[in-house]
Order: structure tokens, then C-alpha cells, then sequence
């Protein structure tokens, strides 16, 4: 386990909190990427709030891909050059704002962003 949040994740290290926490999350370059499929425009605009929300709490802003019906998520520490613990910390408390709990299935009329699988 790193020492500093800001000290840049070895690889084993960042893969097993990829593998483990962070699932739908993928490793390009020195980031970690996430794309969120929307129900559309309402929904992409929402999503870009909460995750605006988030990293401006935290002091980290992602680079952010919106478009009609999606979402594209980026982390790195750039003055770090690639993925820290903090990246990582704000990749989970993304996925736990805004994903839908585990099991429960949201009504159809009323969901806001498209059911991933594994």
C-alpha cells in the first residue's frame, strides 16, 4: 500500500484495486477510465453534477467526456503522473453515489443510467 495518496500506485497494487473495488473502471495510459451509460441528456447532466460534487470536495478534478446518452470519467494525478490512492478513492465514491445498490433493480420508467454486467 502507498504511503502518500499523491505517490503513484504500482502496478500490481493499482490492478488488485481495479480487479477488487473498482470494476467497470479500466487502466489507459496513467489513468483510470470509467464510462457511464445514460437514458440521456437529464440523466448525462445529473451525472456530471454528482461527479462535480464529488471532486470538488475531495480537491481533484477528473476530465470529464459528456455526450447525449453518456458519461466518460478520467483520474490521474497529473502533478503525480498517473494513478494515485487518491484517484482511486474518488473512483469508489463515485461508483457509490451514483450506481444503483447491487440486487436491487430500479423501475424501468424511472431509471437513470443503463444496468451494467460483468
Amino acid at each position: 500500500m502507498s504511503k502518500d495518496s499523491r505517490s503513484i500506485l504500482e502496478a500490481t497494487e493499482l490492478q488488485q484495486h481495479l480487479n477488487r473495488e473498482l470494476p467497470f473502471w479500466c487502466l489507459k495510459g496513467n489513468a483510470i477510465e470509467r464510462e457511464f451509460q445514460t437514458t440521456g441528456w437529464k440523466s448525462s447532466l445529473m451525472l456530471v453534477n454528482a461527479v462535480a460534487f464529488l471532486s470538488e470536495a475531495a480537491w481533484h478534478h477528473p476530465q470529464l467526456q459528456v455526450s447525449y446518452a453518456s458519461v466518460g470519467v478520467t483520474l490521474t494525478t497529473h502533478s503525480a503522473g498517473g494513478v494515485t490512492r487518491q484517484d482511486i478513492d474518488l473512483a469508489k465514491k463515485i461508483d457509490e453515489l451514483v450506481c444503483w445498490p447491487e440486487g436491487v433493480e430500479p423501475p424501468a420508467k424511472h431509471a437513470l443510467f443503463k444496468p451494467e454486467t460483468l
